[in-house]
């Protein structure tokens, strides 16, 4: 089965993990703030993405590997970010060392974080899903 796999940050963590995406057979769509650092996943099979927000419009599970919070923040709730794009459902994979208080980052008037602990994937909260008490 091929995924729909979003690739942020294609750093020296992030580009080989792209990489041993793509040789598995998955459909990655990938972005980085260096243009250079995409050289080479497009002849992969890579699908090159403008911003984080095209990522996540491609994406149902996106991994995340940026250099610190101001730049996770930016990448997830920037106004191009991912969460301009993503469904609800989406799933975020942080593999960046960042403060643990960044990954409870909410847009404006959310109920919910966008992001949940460092520890554990997180998921885009669903709107439709009901909560209970």
């Amino acid at each position: 089965m091929q995924h729909r796999i979003g690739f942020i940050g294609l750093g020296n963590i992030g580009k080989p993990m792209a990489e041993n995406l793509l040789r598995a057979g998955n459909r990655v769509t990938v972005h980085d703030v260096r243009s250079e650092a995409l050289d080479g996943l497009e002849e992969a099979g890579a699908r090159r993405a403008e911003s984080a927000r095209e990522v996540a419009v491609h994406s149902d599970l996106i991994s995340i590997a940026v250099l610190d919070d101001a730049q996770l923040e930016t990448v997830v709730l920037g106004h191009d970010g991912l969460l301009a794009g993503a469904a609800p459902g989406t799933v975020l994979l942080v593999h960046s060392t960042v403060s643990p208080d960044v990954c409870g980052c909410s847009p404006p008037g959310a109920s919910q974080p966008a992001l949940g602990s460092s520890t554990r994937p997180s998921a885009v909260p669903n709107p439709e899903q009901s909560q209970a008490p």
